[in-house]
């Protein structure tokens, strides 16, 4: 027997891995879903905006709770790495300001910030499929 296979094994992030990437891979659906639906208002399909101002406000807004709850969980429960609750509480805060960005037709800091958001979104939803995603903190 080795002294690797006698040693204590270091509890993972599993099932919290798991939970935390199903909430970024949705909330990164709908984020990119919102260029999409701006740009469908903007050739003439009006209903689009309401419908891309609920995704950002009621769902995106949920979503990132929810998101940053499970992050949380994941470092703390399972172990895992500080990254996702530090990027979660920025996306809830972005998502925060972007709603009332959208809301008050603030258009020139709308679009900048939204831009900022998707590109977070979708890299965050990239690195917790990394194999560094699934290592336990020491």
């Amino acid at each position: 027997m080795s002294v690797a296979d006698t040693a204590v094994a270091v509890k993972k992030p599993r099932v919290t891995l798991w939970v935390l990437r199903v909430l970024v891979t949705g909330v990164a659906a709908m984020m990119a879903a919102q260029p999409i639906l701006a740009g469908m208002y903007l050739s003439g399909d009006f209903d689009a905006l309401d419908v891309h101002g609920e995704i950002g406000t009621a769902w995106l807004g949920g979503g990132s709770i929810f998101q940053l709850v499970a992050a949380i969980v994941y470092t703390w429960a399972g172990r895992g790495s500080f990254l996702p609750p530090v990027v979660g509480v920025a996306v809830l805060a972005l998502v925060v300001v972007q709603s009332d960005l959208g809301t008050n037709r603030m258009v020139g800091w709308h679009i900048p910030v939204g831009v900022s958001l998707v590109l977070t979104q979708i890299l965050f939803a990239i690195w917790v499929y990394k194999s560094a995603a699934g290592r336990a903190r020491r």
